[in-house]
This record gives structure tokens, C-alpha cells and sequence, in this order.
């Protein structure tokens, strides 16, 4: 979905989420590659996403919800 806005095309609010997925796509085999070969072990590489992932689910769980509120809602 795009807006158009003074002349200007944005992106919709999912742009930013598809781009995270881009870079991960791109990062991930190149941290995969980096641990392997650097001696590191399969069980290596899937602990250190599962890290990832977990501090990802911290960051999430203590986030503030900001759908549906103003900014000045959020600066108080």
C-alpha cells in the first residue's frame, strides 16, 4: 500500500519489517559461515541465534504498545 503525500510516494508501515527480513536473509548465512569457520561446531550456530532470538523476545516483552496513541501520550 502506498501513500501519497506532497508529491512524495511512501512506503507503507510494513517496509521497514521487510527490510529487517532483507538483512537477516543476508546476515544470517554470513554468520553461519563466520562460526563454522572459525571451528565452531552446528549446535554453535544454532545456539548463538536461539540468543538472538531470546534477547529479541526480552526486548519485545518490556516494549511499550504504541498503536493508537499520540506522541504526546508517549512522552508523558
Amino acid at each position: 500500500m502506498l501513500q501519497h503525500v506532497a508529491g512524495c510516494v511512501i512506503c507503507s508501515p510494513t517496509a521497514p519489517c521487510g527490510a529487517r527480513n532483507r538483512l537477516g536473509v543476508i546476515l544470517g548465512p554470513i554468520v553461519v559461515g563466520a562460526i563454522i569457520g572459525s571451528g565452531g561446531s552446528l549446535a554453535m550456530v544454532f545456539t548463538r541465534l536461539g540468543c538472538v532470538a531470546v534477547a529479541g523476545a526480552v526486548v519485545a516483552w518490556f516494549a511499550v504498545e504504541t498503536k493508537g496513541r499520540t506522541l504526546e501520550e508517549l512522552n508523558s
